[in-house]
């Protein structure tokens, strides 16, 4: 018998290619620069570390933001809440 060749001979089952997936549409994205005082970004920070802590992932600013952007626009409760403070 002849000795293995190729992936055989690593312990590698050789497997067609399938191919590769189409790229699914990017909804269109808009970037916004936000200026915090330092403590409005210390206290985003922390929050990020107990999202962290919580959820035992890295959690990316930007997916935090627009997750409260979703809440804000799905709950009219913490709207008004926010206008409120706006109206100060």
């Amino acid at each position: 018998m002849a000795a293995p060749t190729g992936a055989a001979r690593f312990g590698q089952v050789a497997t067609t290619l399938r191919p590769a997936a189409a790229p699914t549409a990017v909804a269109a994205q808009r970037k916004y620069t936000v200026l915090l005082e330092a403590a409005s970004a210390d206290a985003f920070d922390e929050a990020l570390l107990d999202l962290r802590r919580r959820t035992g992932k890295r959690v990316d600013k930007s997916q935090v933001v627009r997750e409260l952007l979703a809440l804000l626009a799905e709950d009219t409760a913490l709207r008004k809440e926010v206008a409120d403070r706006l109206s100060g």
